[in-house]
């Protein structure tokens, strides 16, 4: 019981100090003293006193208040839908004139919480777990959108990867086998509107692209997780990924 009042005294008074010390009240203070020509004193000063210090007891609520409804509150929770995404490689020419594919992929995911996610951002990497040395690459980043996506909504995210191919084949098979892609995608959203609401992160959602099933994805293994983390690990600056 004592730490918690402890707490909020502190809380309350590092409101209180940051009000008191703001531009607005300096500026308000300096203006009555400027106009009126005598230093702000007795019940004027009292006055502002207990007007700021009943703002900082509220700000302090609320800044409570906002922390629990932000843990108490419906969560979202995104899911790669395979209905509605579309994967079509393609045989190219690069500017060298050697054969490559290309593969587009459109990829849905819906929200299957029970919360309504705002200021969606998200990043997709790509790790073709075979190669030798493995390396991995940020496929594609959207910045926070300023719209809001309710339960059952579903967004789309757009990416075009490129492989080197062989010289002939049919369509589906101008990759070897060993061309496995494998994709981490990164969802982060706000429960809330407000911009002072804080930033969470959904789950990291894995699927793998295999050339023997083009059209489609698959899930991707334990074993294939733990060769594509290690690629994209170090390669982002802020650490790791929890799989």
């Amino acid at each position: 019981m004592l730490r918690h009042i402890w707490d909020f005294v502190r809380a309350v008074l590092q409101q209180w100090a940051a009000l008191v010390t703001g531009g607005v009240i300096v500026a308000v203070i300096g203006l009555y003293e400027r106009a009126s020509e005598r230093p702000v004193a007795g019940r004027l000063f009292w006055a502002g006193v207990i007007i700021s210090l009943g703002a900082a007891v509220f700000l302090a609520w609320r800044k409570e208040r906002l922390a629990v409804e932000n843990l108490t509150s419906p969560v979202p929770d995104f899911f790669y839908e395979g209905l509605g995404s579309r994967v079509t490689p393609r045989l190219q020419t690069n500017s060298a004139g050697k054969p490559i594919v290309q593969i587009e992929f459109l990829l849905r995911f819906v929200n299957k919480g029970r919360g309504t996610a705002y200021n969606l951002s998200s990043k997709i990497y790509g790790c073709w777990i075979n190669d030798v040395p493995r390396k991995a690459e940020l496929a594609d980043s959207t910045q926070p959108s300023v719209g809001r996506t309710r339960p059952d909504e579903a967004k789309s995210l757009g990416f075009l990867a490129e492989r080197h191919a062989r010289e002939h084949g049919t369509a589906s098979i101008h990759l070897n086998p060993s061309d496995v892609l494998l994709m981490l995608v990164e969802i982060r959203f706000r429960h809330r509107s407000e911009l002072e609401s804080p930033i969470f992160e959904n789950q990291p959602i894995w699927k793998m692209w295999d050339p023997r099933i083009p059209f489609h994805l698959c899930d991707a293994t334990e074993k294939d997780v733990r060769i594509a983390k290690e690629a994209i690990d170090a390669l982002k600056p802020e650490g790791t990924v929890e799989s």
